[in-house]
């Protein structure tokens, strides 16, 4: 819409609304950034981003990390992440990246709706997206799914601006072109792929005609735009055989490991109206205890509307197609933006009925923006219908839509109250971690000949909870070994930090390692920093086994004896007397068997990962073993080995043997 002198004043309100929904929704996206999560996922991502801001081309990230049902992610998100780290390696500048491009959506929303349904609708959907409950907590952290929005706002306003408005093709590029990021970010997001084919395929005169050319051009140019941004993800997935890709099918359908038994629910439907309304926001973030009741009935008033929203989003075009007997691209342009609305809103729904995980409300954040422009179209349909019966009280109807809009602010002002306080933290967070690094940097420049190992959840830079510390401190040498399994008696000097307070690793150091004047504070606990000189020893005897990998086994110590039902601690030292090549992993394994050979118990595990074995170093490692309910009395024979990961070739000993003959308890209990 072209301003004129008549609506020129009505453009600078409009605009005026929109700097002040961006400065507010900023605001509750940026502030007490420090007490955002950073967790395993977080680590997880910011490492691998980090790995090619530091080490270059030759970390060129084809896969993000690994998701919970064992799927290999697509890689897009490191590259979103590694354009604020090019500018600024530092944990604030992606946090303020994220926050950014989730502020983005909102501007992208007013920009494009605004030309094709008029500001009030634009004003209106950009109000509610900019402090929606759930897009502001999606909006604040580093994670797979939380750069959807941008780009799913891009698809859905492209494909309104060509299929309603008739806009330029090149709009179909930039809807094919965008739909690629959303599947990339979350595979959840494939679903919008039977949303955009089903709209296409629906309006098909309206970008096929009257150029039939124009429009094949631009969906070929978007499809092949859409393939060359999955190319790295593709090699990847040539390299495993497409088995992530056969995976999701499994885990969607059915049949797949990773995924429970099939469920038929409404939980689909109740998790989209949550995402739009902000329902389930006070629970979530703990405010449940004191958020006065008016609150908690507009998070059940919201439900209520987004329902009616979706409800008046699917009737409105169906009630215009029976009435004028026309088919959908032959609808006005407000009913076809109803339509495509509908599909948007309800195929995701339909879709997941039925499903084999336990769905949660972010697999639909691609919802966003839909709602926020179907209720804004709706409130717009009613606007006028008030008017033309009312006239100018009609403009009434702004003082209940900005008491909600307030409503939700202030839930979210209420949660950073929360977090400034202290208060209903996650187990680690951002400020911990920054913190972490900067003291590490310190300990380290003390100690220039010293490396680092850390002690926490996870055992390699894929799923170690803080796998980012080695990125940020690299080149200088950062190990990780996870809580439980042990220790590394290194042969040269490297600090320690024990940041999950793990009882047997603190024992060791307290008796090994000399404390320094170093601290950080982990999981909301006082975590010190050791330095350990390196035990330079020679081994005193003869190993009791030797592995073809080049490892020893030195000692082995089992206390106790076997109790039905209990669980048997076993604690083996080994000297590492050959470093091994360090694109090789292994498992060790531990097998109880009964006199007839049969396995009665066994845990395979890494324990302290083989990329960390250096020659001389000595690991003490630590497995568990949980007994059956009933044992006989039999002879029980305890055999320890090796295997490489993940081709399960077992590592012989150097007298051949693949297994070694640990002890036999003659008399279990």
């Amino acid at each position: 819409m072209i301003a004129t002198p008549a609506n020129r004043p009505r453009n600078y309100l409009a605009w005026g609304l929109l700097l002040l929904f961006l400065f507010g929704g900023g605001y509750l996206r940026l502030a007490v950034w420090t007490a955002n999560p950073l967790e395993g996922d977080q680590s997880a991502l910011i490492s691998i981003a980090m790995r090619f801001v530091s080490r270059g081309w030759e970390a060129f990230p084809l896969t993000a990390n690994k998701s919970s049902a064992g799927i290999m992610n697509p890689p897009l998100i490191e590259y979103l992440y590694i354009v604020p780290l090019l500018i600024k390696p530092s944990l604030q500048a992606l946090h303020w990246f994220q926050a950014g491009i989730s502020l983005v959506a909102v501007a992208l929303l007013y920009f494009y709706a605004a030309p094709l349904f008029g500001q009030r609708v634009a004003v209106l959907a950009a109000m509610f997206f900019a402090v929606s409950p759930w897009a502001v907590y999606y909006g604040r952290f580093i994670w797979n799914p939380n750069p959807i929005p941008p780009f799913s706002t891009l698809l859905l306003l492209s494909l309104l601006a060509v299929l309603t408005a008739g806009r330029s093709r090149y709009h179909l590029v930039v809807a094919l072109v965008a739909l690629t990021a959303v599947t990339q970010l979350h595979l959840s997001g494939l679903v919008l792929i039977i949303v955009t084919g089903f709209a296409l395929l629906l309006f098909w005169p309206r970008w096929l005609q009257p150029n039939p050319r124009a429009g094949l051009w631009s969906l070929l140019g978007g499809t092949l735009l859409s393939l060359l941004l999955y190319f790295p993800f593709l090699l990847f997935q040539r390299a495993v055989g497409f088995e992530d890709i056969r995976l999701v099918s499994r885990t969607l359908l059915g049949g797949s490991e990773a995924a429970s038994e099939v469920s038929v629910n409404s939980a689909s439907l109740l998790l989209n109206l949550e995402l739009a309304s902000g329902r389930g926001f006070i629970e979530t973030v703990g405010l449940a205890g004191h958020v006065a009741p008016p609150l908690r009935w507009l998070g059940i008033l919201m439900q209520a509307i987004m329902a009616l929203t979706l409800l008046y989003s699917a009737a409105r075009p169906l009630w215009a197609m029976v009435r004028q007997r026309r088919l959908p691209h032959h609808l006005a342009p407000r009913d076809r933006a109803y339509l495509i609305l509908a599909l948007w809103m309800l195929i995701p729904i339909l879709l997941y009925v039925r499903h084999t995980v336990h769905l949660q409300n972010y697999y639909f954040l691609y919802l966003f923006p839909a709602p926020f422009v179907a209720l804004a179209l709706l409130i717009d349909d009613g606007w006028r219908w008030l008017q033309t019966r009312y006239g100018q009280p009609a403009r009434l109807l702004v003082v209940p839509l900005a008491l909600v809009a307030v409503g939700q602010f202030y839930l979210s002002q209420m949660r950073l109250a929360d977090l400034q306080q202290g208060h209903n933290l996650p187990g680690r967070i951002v400020a911990e971690v920054q913190d972490a690094i900067t003291v590490s940097r310190q300990a380290l420049a003390a100690h220039p000949d010293c490396g680092l190992i850390v002690v926490a959840e996870g055992d390699s830079p894929e799923v170690a909870s803080l796998s980012l510390m080695e990125e940020f401190l690299y080149p200088i040498e950062t190990r990780f070994i996870d809580s439980g399994r042990g220790y590394i008696n290194p042969a040269n000097c490297m600090l320690y930090l024990n940041a999950v307070d793990d009882p047997f690793v603190a024992n060791w150091l307290a008796e090994s390692a000399v404390p320094l004047p170093y601290t950080t504070r982990l999981s909301q606990s006082e975590v010190s920093f050791y330095r350990v000189a390196g035990h330079g020893l020679p081994a005193t005897s003869p190993p009791l086994a030797r592995w073809q990998n080049g490892l020893a086994l030195l000692y082995a110590d089992l206390p106790g004896e076997l109790v039905a039902d209990g669980q048997l601690i076993v604690t083996y030292e080994w000297l590492v007397e050959e470093e091994t090549d360090d694109r090789l992993r292994y498992h060790f394994f531990n097998h109880l068997l009964n006199q007839s050979g049969e396995l009665v118990s066994q845990e395979d595990t890494p324990a302290i990962n083989a990329i960390y074995w250096r020659s001389h170093d000595r690991l003490v490692t630590r497995f568990f073993l949980n007994l059956p309910p009933t044992l006989s009395d039999e002879p029980h024979t305890l055999r320890l080995g090796l295997y490489s990961w993940p081709d399960l070739q077992r590592v012989p000993l150097t007298d051949g043997n693949d297994t070694y003959h640990v002890t036999t308890w003659p008399n279990a209990e």
